[in-house]
């Protein structure tokens, strides 16, 4: 597929960033925006600039008093302060938690934290007068946090004791002043922190609070505050000191596409344009480099240990072997040819007879994704008149949600130009908060998609709207009324799903399997209707998210923490991962979130051994819930056993049915085989 540069894609769009423009489309074919439920507060702009939702930093968008989970520092701006946590997760049988332990609270002003400008994994914050506000760098994999001050104030207190000592001096106790531009900062509880100065200051100490003088310095330094692990080196105050002197001031995130794999490297770019500490996460380190020397020290996070690098970029590779992008050839046996032909025959009949298919900006769309993927399987092992029966159910599904007839049309698309967005009618799961785009409408792309392929004289009519859907979750840019990526995060490798992420444990995901499916409909939507830029970077973003889901989400090459009793986890979040659903309690709910909708674009999910755990796990005090999606799964270690359970199976997952079923074991049957 050739080269894909995804550098700017987030930078482009800042605080200098023309406002949002209405998406020029075929007339009649949008309804009227509809207002999110979360509108921006008063004091932000009539016509604010793009600012992406669901990124680990949004909740400055609505909800400024939240923490920010950037690892391995959590923040929290409040009350014209700046907190800053660095603390170990801690785990129980159900979750792996990391909780907000401020033990740096630093002076900024007074007034609400708002979004300046922001990069593919950066993001700065201004606090206080416009005319003369604190500005706060933080950046994903850094330690440290920078802050210019507003005026000659520059202080910090300390929530518990703690030694603090000039690195180039004595100590400064309480009472004392020393002027140095490094300070060395460590707590009762053995971590630590370095205070750099870009000037030399004289600090004074008072009890728990440390205050500069910066009233006689002719220019006002900047502040890198950096956290320290407990297991650092003796050349870690040397490369805190170089790190908290050189900001980051843009990151980059960029992926190469070749036959097996994508090579993804992130780039931290900095004012002096030199190397700082890095932390490199567990899914980075699988097949990955770092482009720079290893530093002694780790940090803990719910999802495994931060390594410590200093560089300026990181490499890492996820195989794209397993992205199948149409219904493979499987030699199926003349019984299985039969079943499968009844059951597309079925499923026609059933919709031919009054089944209606829902509405909703959820389920809708995932009734079309399972017709579509009908669809697929009778082009392939159907007659051509059931094909075309499921086709023309399709096409009027489809062509039904990106037309609008008016008031009583209850499938509709819109744009907002609030936020910069497309939203669906009628919402669910929270979709008018920009929650879940990508599970939902990839969906609706993929039914466009097999739409595209089957009878492309559609094309024309299709691309306008769905096109748009496609810049909504990840292909946009802020000049043409979208943010560049909405959900996906370069750092951690992931979508996120909450819009605006309002929680104090950061933004989550739970279906990651969802988000796989979304990037797969997306490059088959894109191979379908010529758009090779497109189709690159959704194969991309397709083997990063399912290199991640593997990882974090189903626990694959991945030791979690003592105590948690799971490898599967069911919501991973900025601060913590659940074995829990936000809908239901049961493990066959936990595992099987992780496994729907079954396409095949689910061949990522691979591992024999890693299927029959999740089985076993899934199947845990469970009654007959998703056992087929379970089964599916399990087909990858054991097919034979898979079809015995799916005999059994009389209720199928609303996206599943029993003709894929049947060509899904086929085809790891005949995978065995081919593997001896």
């Amino acid at each position: 597929m050739g080269v894909i540069q995804s550098s700017g894609w987030l930078a482009r769009c800042t605080a200098t960033s023309s406002g949002p423009r209405q998406p020029t489309v075929t007339q009649g074919s949008l309804g009227p925006p509809p207002i999110p439920s979360l509108a921006p507060p008063a004091d932000r702009p009539e016509s604010p600039k793009i600012w992406p939702t669901n990124q680990w930093w949004t909740s400055l968008l609505t909800k400024p008093n939240e923490p920010l989970w950037s690892f391995p520092v959590a923040l929290r701006f409040d009350n014209g302060a700046l907190s800053l946590s660095v603390s170990d997760p801690v785990a129980s049988a159900n979750a792996i938690v990391t909780p907000f332990v401020p033990t740096l609270s630093i002076q900024t002003a007074p007034g609400t934290a708002r979004i300046e400008q922001y990069g593919d994994f950066h993001v700065v914050a201004a606090v206080g007068d416009d005319t003369d506000p604190a500005r706060v760098t933080v950046a994903q994999g850094s330690p440290a946090v920078w802050l210019r001050p507003a005026g000659d104030r520059f202080s910090f207190n300390l929530a518990m004791p703690a030694e603090v000592a000039a690195v180039d001096g004595g100590p400064l106790g309480d009472g004392s002043s020393v002027t140095t531009d490094h300070l060395s900062v460590t707590l009762a509880d053995g971590r630590g922190w370095n205070i750099v100065a870009g000037a030399r200051v004289t600090w004074t100490r008072a009890g728990t609070q440390i205050r500069a003088d910066l009233a006689s310095l002719g220019e006002r330094p900047e502040f890198g505050v950096v956290a320290r692990p407990v297991d650092h080196g003796l050349t870690w105050n040397d490369q805190a000191y170089a790190t908290g002197l050189d900001r980051v001031t843009e990151t980059q995130a960029e992926w190469q596409l070749a036959s097996s794999e994508v090579l993804q490297r992130l780039t931290w770019k900095r004012r002096r344009g030199g190397a700082g500490l890095i932390m490199t996460l567990p899914h980075q380190r699988l097949a990955g480099r770092v482009l720079g020397e290893a530093v002694a020290g780790t940090f803990p996070t719910a999802r495994g240990d931060l390594r410590v690098a200093l560089t300026a970029i990181v490499e890492w590779a996820a195989p794209l072997t397993e992205l199948a992008l149409e219904v493979p050839d499987v030699p199926l046996t003349s019984g299985e040819r039969t079943a499968v032909q009844a059951e597309l025959d079925r499923e026609l009949k059933a919709i031919g007879a009054g089944e209606a298919l829902p509405a909703g900006s959820y389920f809708g769309p995932k009734a079309l994704g399972r017709l579509a993927t009908l669809v697929d399987l009778s082009r392939r092992y159907g007659s051509v008149a059931t094909t075309t029966g499921l086709l023309d159910v399709l096409e009027a599904g489809v062509l039904d949600w990106t037309t609008y007839r008016g008031n009583d049309d209850s499938r509709w698309l819109a744009y907002d130009p609030v936020w910069g967005g497309m939203l669906a009618g009628v919402p669910e799961f929270g979709h008018q908060d920009y929650n879940d785009h990508l599970f939902q409408f990839g969906y609706l792309i993929q039914a466009a998609a097999t739409l595209a392929e089957a009878r492309p004289a559609l094309i024309g009519q299709l691309k306008p709207v769905i096109d748009l859907l496609a810049a909504d979750v990840g292909t946009g840019s802020c000049t043409a009324g979208f943010p560049a990526s909405r959900s996906f995060n370069a750092y951690e490798g992931h979508s996120y799903a909450s819009g605006f992420a309002p929680f104090a444990d950061g933004n989550n995901q739970e279906s990651s399997s969802e988000a796989v499916h979304g990037w797969w409909a997306l490059t088959r939507w894109a191979v379908a209707t010529g758009q090779t830029e497109v189709a690159q970077r959704s194969a991309s973003l397709y083997a990063t998210e399912a290199a991640t889901a593997r990882m974090y989400w189903l626990g694959e090459g991945l030791v979690r923490p003592a105590g948690f009793n799971h490898r599967t986890s069911g919501i991973v979040w900025g601060a913590k991962v659940d074995f829990a659903t936000f809908f239901d309690a049961r493990p066959a709910s936990v595992v099987g979130i992780q496994l729907l909708p079954f396409t095949f674009g689910s061949l990522y999910r691979n591992d024999p051994a890693a299927a029959e755990a999740r089985y076993s796990e899934g199947s845990l005090n469970s009654d007959t819930r998703w056992q087929d999606l379970l089964a599916l799964d399990l087909a990858v270690a054991d097919p034979d056993r898979a079809a015995t359970i799916i005999d059994g199976v009389t209720e199928f997952e609303e996206g599943n049915s029993k003709a894929f079923a049947i060509v899904w074991i086929a085809a790891q049957r005949q995978r065995h085989r081919s593997d001896g």
